[in-house]
């Protein structure tokens, strides 16, 4: 009974902004934002990085939630020799961005990235004392999409790159 009350009070918002595309050998930083961030990875294998030097693994099918006001960075490959910086980018495939890091490649992460907020009717929200990142990795492998950076590629979004 308490279960299905707290069920139906809640109150979940998830709103994509983001697709990133990160080729190996590159880092994606992302700057501190006003919202608990969350990032899905689609295809490919990365890692997230924190400012004190943590590192976390994001294979594919891992969910990664991250705090408010937290800048991170996302990279992929053992010797990260390059980064770039994630800027507002133009509008594209019904509003969402698409941030680049490096060349395309088979071997590129794709992560879908969002805001997310939770609540339980009118208390604080679910993630309002979330202070370290939370990763949760899928043990199976997930085959969507079927080679994903194609399937951009192919679909003919014009994208325009992060910035150095």
């Amino acid at each position: 009974m308490l279960l299905e009350r707290i069920l139906s009070d809640l109150e979940l918002s998830l709103e994509a902004f983001a697709v990133c595309e990160i080729a190996s050998g590159w880092r994606l930083r992302l700057d501190r934002a006003g919202w608990v961030t969350v990032h899905f990875v689609l295809a490919g294998d990365g890692r997230l990085r924190l400012p004190n030097g943590q590192v976390v693994p994001m294979p594919a099918g891992s969910l990664a939630l991250v705090p408010a006001r937290r800048a991170h960075d996302i990279e992929v490959g053992l010797n990260v020799d390059h980064e770039v910086r994630a800027t507002d980018a133009a509008p594209h495939l019904e509003g969402l961005q698409v941030f680049e890091a490096g060349p395309h490649a088979d071997d590129e992460l794709l992560v879908a990235c969002g805001r997310i907020q939770a609540s339980v009717g009118a208390g604080q929200g679910l993630f309002a004392r979330l202070e370290e990142p939370l990763v949760v990795t899928s043990r199976s492998r997930p085959t969507w999409p079927p080679s994903s950076s194609a399937c951009w590629r192919r679909g003919g979004i014009a994208r325009r790159r992060a910035q150095p």
